[in-house]
């Protein structure tokens, strides 16, 4: 009888096979995420930059205009009449712009940083279609929309005056018609600039979101008014304001009573990120500082 050798695998050959496989399949997965982290910490440097670049572009361009009214910027001899609008919402120069210390803020907002209020015009506005004077009634055009109990500010580049808006009729293709709680005490020719009294507040507070640790994520927000919180950026978790005044004199600002002894504010933004994803990879922090110079630039609403 012819005998058959035995082709087979012995049990040794099997075992290192298997751990080969094993040590093989490790490796891979050691490889795949060491480069998830990578890919994770790249991500997070990019949303951390990103995240600091708009919040830089977001304030500045918004604080920059503190003041302006169309193709003036307010200063202390500007006229300025107020109309029948409350006091918190009035335009002067003095109110402008102010920083705030985070506990000593007058809307009751719960932060450890400073809060900074802006006053200006609204960069959408409409003009005037006739000549107007005391009246309560006022033709003006179609470029924007206006709603009843607005806060308006007319304005030409000699002096300017806020009323606030009782009713509206619209005249189709040709303009609408805003009728005003009080008559209009000073005069305007066609053509003069109408917008709205727009107020910003800023500050820095937390979500009610959390992070990967459990810890809520914080951010920065801005406030009008009526109260309505609207988040800007999330992860800016402090600021730093401070004062560039004449005479190369620098302090906090928050102490700055006078708009005009503060040409430039300097504001240094820091960012907190923690991962979505891998609880023991570390956050990235970065900060940003950026300069405003007052008075630059246009009115963004």
């Amino acid at each position: 009888m012819k005998k058959h050798k035995n082709t087979g695998f012995s049990l040794i050959e099997l075992l290192c096979a298997m751990s080969i496989g094993l040590l093989i399949i490790a490796t891979l997965s050691t490889v795949f995420l060491f480069c998830k982290r990578i890919h994770e910490m790249t991500k997070m440097q990019v949303m951390v930059n990103d995240n600091l670049r708009y919040a830089g572009f977001y304030l500045k361009a918004s604080i920059s205009n503190a003041g302006f009214i169309g193709c003036h910027r307010l200063t202390t001899d500007f006229p300025v009449i107020n109309n029948g609008v409350l006091k918190e919402d009035q335009l002067f120069f003095d109110h402008v712009l102010k920083v705030y210390a985070g506990d000593q803020n007058p809307w009751g907002l719960s932060t450890p940083y400073d809060v900074i209020e802006v006053h200006a015009m609204s960069s959408l506005t409409a003009h005037l279609l006739q000549h107007v004077e005391h009246t309560k009634q006022l033709t003006v055009s179609l470029d924007m929309s206006f709603n009843v109990g607005d806060d308006i500010l007319i304005a030409d580049c000699h002096h300017a005056e806020s009323l606030q808006v009782q009713s509206i009729k619209i005249i189709p293709g040709v303009g609408q018609v805003l009728t005003l709680t009080q008559s209009l005490q000073s005069v305007f020719d066609e053509n003069a600039v109408v917008g709205l009294l727009v107020t910003k507040i800023f500050f820095i507070r937390n979500t009610a979101r959390k992070d990967i640790t459990g810890a809520f994520i914080p951010a920065l927000y801005e406030m009008g008014v009526t109260g309505e919180k609207t988040e800007i950026v999330a992860g800016i978790e402090s600021w730093k304001i401070t004062a560039y005044l004449k005479h190369f004199l620098i302090m906090p600002a928050d102490q700055v009573e006078e708009v005009a002894s503060m040409p430039i504010l300097r504001i240094d933004l820091t960012e907190a990120l923690h991962s979505e994803h891998f609880f023991n990879l570390p956050s990235i922090e970065k900060s940003l500082s950026i300069f405003i110079t007052l008075g630059e630039g246009h009115v963004i609403s």
